[in-house]
């Protein structure tokens, strides 16, 4: 089955993709910290909108590639907008909340997208307690098109047999892949144990 990889694009001769990992990772935090830190202010971020808007297009990485991605948020942007519509915030506050979340996320799955995965998990090992976190990212990097595959024919197999998929259909699904993943989880680790692996060693 064809996959879409996070890191497809970090393998195109672009500005980002020369830079090293460590580089692009303390851009990024200082990026999401002025973010975070910076008052609200929509000249600023259409500053760094467009800064990011050039950077994507010298890393050759298509715009709507990163648009669909970060339409994924959408559903928790709803959520946070009726919340706030409960609470005594602004619709401006709001607002800048919206964008700021919205330029948050762009910037992280650009930096994903113009990095490469085994790049990253070794940044991540230098961190304190960073074996631990690289090996997991590792295993949910690796596991997920496993998974991604065992809903495609779960879906095949029920399309093949009449039934329309639904929403209810899809909860079934998610039940069952749900129970499959962790079935499977338990064999890899006894696998991963009878060969010797224990977590001590990552500490």
């Amino acid at each position: 089955m064809k996959h879409k990889f996070i890191d497809q694009f970090a393998y195109e001769k672009g500005f980002l993709q020369n830079l090293p990992a460590r580089i692009k990772l303390l851009v990024l935090i200082f990026l999401l910290s002025i973010l975070i830190a910076f008052p609200p202010n929509l000249y600023f971020y259409l500053v760094i909108f467009l800064i990011l808007l050039t950077f994507l297009f010298i890393s050759k990485v298509p715009p709507l590639y990163l648009l669909k991605r970060v339409m994924l948020i959408t559903p928790f942007l709803m959520v946070i907008f009726f919340l706030s519509l409960l609470s005594n915030k602004s619709l401006t506050q709001f607002f800048f909340a919206i964008v700021r979340s919205i330029l948050s996320v762009f910037s992280i799955i650009f930096f994903l997208s113009v990095t490469k995965i085994e790049e990253f998990i070794k940044l991540l090992e230098r961190a304190p307690h960073g074996k631990l976190i690289s090996l997991i990212l590792s295993f949910l990097y690796r596991y997920f098109f496993i998974l991604e595959d065992e809903f495609l024919r779960m879906k095949r197999s029920m399309v093949s047999k009449g039934k329309r998929p639904d929403f209810k259909s899809y909860l079934i699904l998610s039940g069952f892949l749900f129970l499959r993943s962790y079935e499977r989880s338990e064999k890899v680790l006894k696998a991963m144990i009878s060969r010797g692996w224990s977590i001590e060693k990552l500490r």
